[in-house]
């Protein structure tokens, strides 16, 4: 059975004994890239068989013919260098780990003990910094042709929202989602469905008119027009994780919906 988390079955043979063996992947260690991040070139030398086995970007990129002497690089201008850190860690640990590249600007602000609202300020821009580096996490790993990624950032989202029941989405995230993904993106459908349930939904459209692509309120009003019920079955949540995992038939009306409401 495929596993959801990776979109892949895992492959078994029969060992020696008669027993059923998982094959397992084994890496090369003898041969790397370097993959050149962001505008600024920044360079990252990975092996290739631990970042083939996630990217059907690299599959494609690590089968063109290396000239004689030439350097194995991979330019990628654009995934920017923080970004393709949190990539790398996945590549080779399996583990979304965003915190890592954490600004000291958000993670290290001063505030002395008993301070809410200097606290409230720290939280509130490492939400933001969080949510945004999720985006483009998402978005690279679009580029880069790795659905387990996606569907591992959309359940980090859904569990960034679950926290607050809130998206804190500033015009400039929602336009760099439309303008970066394909039609059907499952980041998409979050959003659209969050607008779509959230208590003041009306207001907050109102607050980002002109300011994002036209596209963005013709797809939300296709998707409005599909929804039958309670709002809140169209909800997003963890529990509905599995509906915005690319390429999932999608339901207008969920078996599985969320208890959780917006405030």
């Amino acid at each position: 059975m495929a596993d959801p988390a990776t979109g892949s079955s895992k492959q078994r043979d029969v060992g020696v004994d008669g027993c059923l063996e998982v094959k397992r992947f084994r890496p090369s260690f003898n041969n790397t890239i370097t993959v050149l991040a962001g505008e600024t070139k920044e360079p990252f030398i990975v092996h290739s068989d631990t970042i083939c086995r996630r990217s059907d970007f690299f599959v494609a990129a690590c089968k063109r013919e290396w000239q004689e002497g030439e350097e194995r690089t991979v330019p990628l201008p654009e995934i920017g260098p923080e970004i393709f850190t949190v990539y790398a860690n996945w590549a080779y640990s399996g583990e979304l780990e965003v915190e890592i590249v954490d600004s000291p600007d958000e993670t290290d602000l001063p505030f002395s003990a008993g301070d809410e609202a200097a606290q409230t300020k720290h939280e509130h821009a490492l939400w933001m910094a969080r949510q945004s580096n999720l985006i483009a996490l998402y978005i690279a790993a679009d580029f880069l042709r790795d659905d387990a990624l996606k569907s591992r950032t959309i359940e980090a989202v859904l569990n960034l929202r679950g926290k607050r029941h809130k998206l804190y989405m500033l015009p400039s995230l929602i336009s760099q989602i439309w303008q970066s993904t394909a039609p059907t993106s499952g980041l998409r459908r979050v959003l659209m469905d969050h607008f779509i349930s959230s208590k003041g939904g009306d207001s907050l459209l109102v607050g980002v008119r002109g300011q994002v692509p036209p596209d963005f309120f013709a797809d939300l009003a296709v998707r409005s027009l599909q929804v039958h019920g309670p709002l809140r079955e169209v909800k997003p949540s963890l529990l509905r994780r599995k509906h915005y995992y690319d390429g999932e038939e999608q339901s207008s009306s969920d078996d599985d919906t969320s208890s959780d409401d917006d405030g």
